[in-house]
């Protein structure tokens, strides 16, 4: 069955820094809610693993106390995300198990995937439902992105995500990894795809269709550089093409998804999330960042 997980708080903190109010967070949570996504990813612990941001709200190295102060939700599950590195100190993961927190993402760089592992299992055993991210998936190789997603099960992972970080990636290639994946039997398959070429819905739904049964998304894209899969956009659009029958609760909503941009719109975003030329270079050449004189 499908799921749609917004990650709006977590990724969308790369637009801004994290620099989300709290009014903002319970907002975007409010929204994300009623529109019925399955799954709402309400930031990192332990922050990006990559930036350093000073002063960021809550979501960019969400505590014990924020977490325990969730909202209540009515369709939606919580999710976060941890990038873990040789400090992190799995025991202070523990208290989860006891929140409304209903997964916890792993993710990780293919050079770090032995500490993603192993996090992996540690969660595991701790009876918490986890996955595995693989991120910059376009510089993997197929058959090593297989290995992986078969240690990741062999560690209890429940799901295997690969993330097209770079927005390398075209359908071909997505139903490619997806078809292959398919072989890893008893977990479940998950998608996160940048705009950086203009292909995440259909990258998405072509995912779906070889699949996949988490698929990232946040409200107008919201991420860094070209953005993610936006949720209106996979809303409406499975709504439109009536492939409800394939999600988890059959229920997504336009109106609310609708309702969602527009906040964005009129309380963080500045301008719109287009897909300029760094960013198309970006995903042409498989790569995160160009510097300024490039």
């Amino acid at each position: 069955m499908l799921n749609l997980l917004d990650c709006t708080l977590r990724d969308g903190g790369n637009y801004n820094n994290w620099m989300f109010t709290n009014k903002q967070i319970e907002e975007i949570i409010t929204l994300s809610d009623r529109t019925g996504v399955d799954y709402i990813e309400v930031g990192y612990i332990g922050g990006s693993g990559s930036i350093s941001v000073e002063n960021a709200s809550p979501v960019f190295d969400a505590d014990t106390d924020f977490i325990k102060n969730l909202p209540r939700l009515s369709f939606s599950k919580y999710v976060v995300m941890v990038v873990p590195d040789l400090d992190l100190d799995f025991h202070s993961l523990d208290f989860l198990a006891d929140t409304s927190i209903s997964m916890v993402r792993v993710a990780c760089y293919e050079k770090d995937v032995a500490i993603g592992l192993d996090l992996v299992r540690y969660l595991s055993a701790r009876g918490i439902m986890v996955s595995l991210n693989l991120m910059a998936v376009s510089q993997v190789d197929l058959l090593q992105v297989v290995a992986i997603a078969a240690q990741a099960k062999s560690c209890g992972a429940n799901v295997f995500y690969i993330a097209d970080s770079y927005g390398a990636l075209g359908p071909d290639e997505v139903a490619e990894l997806i078809t292959s994946l398919q072989q890893i039997s008893e977990i479940a398959i998950g998608f996160h795809g940048h705009n950086n070429l203009g292909c995440a819905l259909v990258n998405a739904f072509e995912a779906i269709k070889c699949g996949a049964s988490f698929i990232d998304c946040s409200i107008s894209g919201l991420a860094r550089g070209a953005g993610n899969l936006s949720t209106e956009q996979i809303v409406i659009a499975l709504n439109r093409w009536q492939r409800l029958e394939s999600c988890n609760k059959g229920v997504y909503s336009n109106k609310e998804a609708l309702f969602a941009i527009d906040y964005l719109y009129k309380n963080i975003i500045d301008e719109p999330i287009v897909i300029a030329q760094k960013e198309l270079r970006c995903g042409l050449e498989n790569r995160h960042y160009f510097d300024a004189k490039e």
